[in-house]
């Protein structure tokens, strides 16, 4: 079996903004979404308040990510990394 339907079954598993940043961070995402996340990553407050008008899955997200301690590693555990 290949390892992207290994992926896909797994993640099912996976709120939204949990398979957003688990695909961002294994850089399983690929073009333009991966290369969202990153600007995200480096956006400043105001733009990151015009990111989340446009892309609110993604910044909730990625906040999570950055102010959730044990979120990130929690979404791992469940994934078997």
């Amino acid at each position: 079996m290949n390892s992207s339907v290994i992926f896909i079954q797994s993640s099912a598993q996976l709120t939204q903004e949990e398979r957003v940043v688990y695909e961002w961070q294994y850089n399983l995402d690929g073009g333009f979404r991966h290369t969202l996340m990153d600007a995200i990553s480096k956006a400043d407050e105001e733009n990151i308040e015009k990111l989340k008008l446009g892309f609110p899955v993604q910044v909730s997200a990625y906040e999570r990510f950055t102010h959730e301690k044990g979120w990130f590693e929690s979404i791992q555990h469940r994934m078997g990394n």
